[in-house]
């Protein structure tokens, strides 16, 4: 099964966004993941509007290692959205900053806990920025790390400031690297961005805030996203990122 992993070089490009999009689009079962080490549970709080874990999420996982228990991740999801013939699944982040902190131990753990998982399920990981240092673990567990980008020049300089290291920690644990331009155009081009950076941009989408918003803090025009050119685009997006983690050339 495929794990692709979503962050940024700096900013809010739209990380979380995309990885709530491609789960609601992705065309096997899917567990979205929040493993965003700045903690805020965007997901809770924005599409899912408030929802409770129910104490669910990673604290638990610390807590399961410290007690000398097994990590048991499919024990801390739930239903991102409804549907009969896609389990489209969700496991919560970090409570707080704290919390991200203590469990720099657990990580090899974690990342080996869902291995286990990848015969049943897809992992889409919202990584967040990687400028905190994306952990060892999780990377080397990615087929794919999917670094997301907007065509604007302050966002391509963040991203030029990390791509090289990223780019070498990547390669060293044999994890490809491609990126995800949310707003092409806006001045620059794929063509411009891949000539840049030396990185394939595999996904593009289109910029579109009225539609991303329903992704970002679950707004209600639902129907009217399903029709937009961001729902479509995230359709094709799931089907290009699942392809690429099951060829060797991204």
């Amino acid at each position: 099964m495929a794990v692709v992993c979503l962050a940024s070089a700096t900013g809010a490009p739209g990380v979380t966004s995309t990885a709530v999009g491609l789960t609601m689009f992705w065309p096997r079962d899917v567990i979205l993941i929040d493993i965003d080490r700045d903690a805020g549970r965007p997901i809770l709080a924005g599409f899912l509007q408030g929802q409770d874990a129910g104490g669910r999420g990673m604290g638990a996982h610390t807590a399961a290692h410290r007690e000398g228990r097994d990590l048991e991740p499919l024990a801390q999801v739930f239903r991102l959205i409804e549907d009969a013939t896609v389990q489209r699944l969700f496991h919560p982040g970090f409570a707080h900053p704290a919390a991200a902190a203590l469990f720099e131990p657990v990580w090899e753990e974690f990342a080996e806990s869902l291995r286990g998982l990848r015969s049943g399920f897809d992992i889409v990981l919202d990584a967040g920025r990687v400028g905190p240092g994306l952990p060892d673990p999780v990377l080397a567990l990615a087929d794919l790390l999917v670094l997301v980008v907007r065509s604007d020049l302050r966002s391509l300089a963040g991203l030029g400031g990390v791509i090289e290291a990223t780019t070498e920690r990547a390669s060293a644990v044999g994890t490809r690297v491609a990126l995800l331009v949310v707003g092409p155009q806006r001045p620059y081009s794929s063509r411009d961005i891949t000539a840049q950076f030396g990185q394939p941009v595999l996904v593009t989408l289109p910029w579109d805030p009225d539609a991303a918003a329903v992704l970002s803090d679950g707004a209600t025009h639902t129907r009217r996203f399903i029709r937009s050119a961001l729902a479509r685009s995230l359709q094709d997006a799931g089907m290009t990122l699942l392809h690429a983690t099951e060829t060797e050339g991204v």
